[in-house]
């Protein structure tokens, strides 16, 4: 893959101070922290990036049931309902968590630790690749071990038992991640007690697995933990004071496809100080229904419930349950929270019961007002709570079009502000590209929503952005030429690709911007790559492989940053346009002058009393005249051109760009010919006549800061004649 999303911290490299001996005598080291990619895997096949509080997961199968869970600023874990069934006893909890998985640079396939009750042999989807007596190593990959999960969990349930009771195949008892280190050892600070959770199934019987998240209410960080109830019990030690338990269902069927799921609440209970405090999660009290209506036939193909708790201290925990697929959704019906706080929201999603001509859907989100779980969870969408959105996805015409793609929405609920996340889930799977939609999206919940557009080889994040109701609006995804940069992002928790706090400097470069200067688009496709980066003619980091770096020990003295980023996806399967671009960028630094980054986003350094500020680096937006294939059929083309600088939440350089050249080359880059440009004040428009089926562009722009872009996109679209 590429390099979806967010960045992660990987080993640094020490650079010796005879090296910046030319730079400044005060810099004595700096520490270079490279910037590699932010995309996990599950066992599942389920893949899930991060980028700040944005969490997508893209389902591996049309089943995309889950639940996702992070207390704090703690690890994000996101379980597929497949797995749940086998959660904490043969399945370890470690093998979800999103953000180990991530630090320990899992990308496509995960290092896994198998124990056996007879000779270890391989099961479906796993590469063994050591052995000792009962127990392996190796790593799995691809999706094969989700389908003989499903196929254990229909047997169990034609077998007339529960799913995850009978033995796992070719004699497996347990996977867990063979990345961990040593288990860490407990040191209570509380006295503990002992709490007892009873758990009782849909039929009134003891429920044979049940996993239940069991939270101290008065403050996470006494107790979260994660409780398995085998056989109608599960027990812990805990602090005694305030409780609230959560616990999550699945039923399946008999070919192991999700047909209900369910989330069991007690929102407050108290641990005793002495003796056993016992509490029951029945199943039988998830009662009410997810239902809704629209004003266009539709039938459901995504419910989300969103729980948010906060304690007195403001710290949170959000689980969110449910996912794609029509399996209906039932919750326990609960009070306002006594101790801190409680949220509750439902996202539904919804496509026509029969294919239209043109394709619709919605998608829509409506809150609890007074923060309780209510029995009547049936909603009514009315034409007024709605945005209309026409959604235009542009495609690679290398793609052969055989994999659905996907539209990936999250509500950004004002009361989740404090959450440590925004998930994204899809329930379009069946998205079809190139091509149009009309979306109506929801504006009962505050009409701010984050989305991501998956087509067969690309990721394309929108981020946060505010609908309002009875309005219109247009988005273009993925339409070309695609070049690399740092983009004008807005909304939510912004992280600065290119920010200084202190000494610290991020460059980090989104690999793909498409003709929308919000977007951040990615491929799932490996891609050679380079980047380079030096300070005032110090060559800091010239490396393949990477997308960025930060950079510690900063001198606080005017710098001029030169980087440059390759990204060549020549061979790769679905690009035939936008296969190589180079970008190549001086970047001026002038402390005290370079604007704050607002209070609202982030950046990598940055502390009370160190504050991110935005490096005026120069941003190119391309608006092509070209087809939903990026292809013209004019023996003109135009191209509008957007030269402004990287920004975030609109606050970035405001240096006046003072000159600007287009160029164009019809014979692999080898000759290049200036076109006429008009405009001004950062809006331009070139033309030129069409003579080639993949011609080359380069733009250079420059501003009265000493700030300057050259950036050159080889086969920037195709020419396939006149019509």
């Amino acid at each position: 893959m590429g390099k979806p999303f967010r960045p992660v911290l990987i080993a640094g490299i020490m650079i010796a101070s005879t090296a910046m001996a030319s730079w400044s005598a005060d810099a004595a080291t700096l520490t270079v922290t490279p910037l590699s990619g932010n995309a996990v895997t599950l066992i599942t096949g389920d893949q899930v990036t991060v980028n700040g509080k944005d969490v997508a997961i893209h389902p591996a199968t049309s089943d995309g049931s889950f639940e996702s869970y992070q207390i704090g600023s703690g690890d994000h874990y996101v379980i597929p309902a497949v797995a749940r069934p086998y959660l904490g006893r043969q399945l370890d909890p470690a093998l979800f968590d999103v953000s180990a998985l991530l630090r320990d640079g899992t990308a496509t396939r995960t290092p896994v630790r198998l124990t056996f009750d007879t000779t270890p042999q391989a099961p479906p989807g796993v590469t063994i690749t050591s052995t000792q007596g009962t127990t392996a190593t190796g790593y799995v990959s691809g999706t094969a071990f989700t389908a003989a999960l499903r196929k254990q969990i229909g047997a169990d349930i034609a077998a007339g038992h529960p799913a995850g009771t009978a033995p796992l195949f070719d004699g497996l008892t347990g996977i867990s991640l063979a990345a961990d280190g040593p288990p860490a050892v407990a040191h209570p600070n509380f006295p503990l007690n002992i709490l007892q959770v009873n758990g009782i199934d849909a039929t009134g019987q003891p429920v044979a697995f049940l996993p239940v998240i069991v939270a101290d209410t008065d403050s996470f960080a006494k107790e979260n933990n994660f409780v398995p109830v085998v056989d109608g019990i599960g027990r812990i030690a805990v602090p005694a004071g305030d409780y609230t338990a959560i616990g999550l269902d699945t039923e399946f069927d008999t070919n192991g496809n999700v047909t209900v799921n369910r989330l069991v609440t007690l929102s407050d209970f108290v641990v005793a100080a002495s003796g056993t405090t016992t509490v029951t999660v029945d199943e039988r009290t998830a009662t009410s229904r997810v239902s809704v209506t629209t004003p266009r036939p539709a039938r459901q193909d995504l419910a989300v419930n969103k729980l948010l708790r906060t304690d007195p201290t403001g710290s949170t925990l959000e689980v969110d349950a449910g996912g794609g697929g029509s399996a209906p959704n039932f919750v326990t019906p609960q009070p306002p929270a006594k101790v801190g706080t409680q949220h509750y929201v439902v996202q539904w999603g919804g496509q026509p019961t029969v294919e239209p001509k043109a394709p619709y859907r919605y998608d829509v989100a409506f809150p609890s007002p007074d923060g309780s779980i209510p029995a009547n969870e049936s909603f009514t969408v009315r034409p007024s709570q709605l945005a209309t959105v026409h959604q235009h996805f542009s495609v690679d015409p290398a793609q052969d079009g055989s994999s659905p793609s996907q539209l990936l929405n999250s509500v950004s609920d004002p009361a989740f502000a404090a959450s440590p996340f925004i998930l994204l889930t899809s329930g379009s799977n069946n998205l079809r590209v190139p091509g149009d939609l009309t979306e109506y999206l929801g504006t009962a919940d505050g009409g701010t929503w984050s989305q991501l557009a998956i087509s067969p080889t690309t990721l394309n994040l929108a981020g946060l952005r505010t609908f309002a109701p009875s309005r219109s609006y247009s988005t273009d995804w993925s339409h070309g030429p695609l070049g690399a940069g740092f983009g004008q992002h807005a909304g939510g928790v912004q992280f600065c690709r290119v920010c200084i706090a202190g000494d610290t400097a991020t460059i980090d470069f989104q690999q793909f911007a498409d003709s929308d200067p919000g977007h951040d688009v990615e491929s799932f496709e490996e891609s050679q790559n380079h980047f380079t980066l030096s300070a005032n003619g110090t060559v800091l980091v010239d490396q393949d492989g990477l997308f960025g770096a930060i950079v510690t020990g900063i001198p606080t003295a005017p710098t001029t940053f030169r980087t440059t980023f390759d990204n060549d996806m020549t061979g790769v399967p679905g690009f035939s346009q936008s296969t190589k671009s180079h970008t190549d960028m001086t970047i001026q630094y002038h402390p005290g002058t370079d604007p704050a980054l607002p209070a609202t986003d982030v950046c990598e350094g940055q502390t009370p009393t160190t504050p991110c500020t935005i490096l005026p680096a120069l941003n190119l937006s391309y608006q092509l005249a070209t087809d939903e294939t990026n292809t013209s059929h004019s023996p003109v083309q135009v191209l509008g051109l957007k030269v402004g600088h990287a920004s975030v939440d609109g606050v970035g350089s405001r240096s006046p760009v003072k000159s600007v050249t287009v160029q164009v080359s019809f014979d692999g880059g080898t000759t290049w010919t200036s076109v006429n440009v008009l405009g001004a004040n950062g809006s331009y428009v070139a033309a030129w006549q069409n003579k080639a089926a993949s011609p080359e562009l380069k733009v250079t722009a420059a501003d009265a800061n000493g700030d300057t872009i050259t950036q050159t996109v080889m086969n920037a679209y195709t020419f396939a004649g006149q019509r």
